[in-house]
């Protein structure tokens, strides 16, 4: 979930929607993630910056995703996703 909308279906569908995802193609770049595990959840932190600016400035976004990922599976169950936008120059 990202702000409280289902974005994916299946592993198949994120990998679409990633690669060719008209939401995604606005983003410039993104920093390195930092990742963090606890039992069966994996947390990953980045930022990242869009293409579009106006004066200079940007709108970026501090992402915080947490998957959930029980070992006896090994597969992604859930993943819920924080989005606090900011403005870079």
């Amino acid at each position: 979930m990202e702000i409280g909308l289902k974005t994916g279906f299946s592993g198949d569908h994120l990998r679409r929607s990633l690669n060719r995802g008209p939401q995604y193609r606005v983003i410039k770049n993104v920093s390195t993630p930092e990742f963090t595990v606890s039992g069966d959840q994996v947390r990953a932190r980045f930022d990242l910056a869009t293409k579009p600016s106006l004066a200079g400035y940007r709108v970026g976004a501090h992402i915080d995703e947490t998957f959930l990922i029980p070992v006896s599976d090994g597969q992604i169950h859930h993943i819920r996703a924080s989005i606090r936008p900011f403005i870079t120059r």
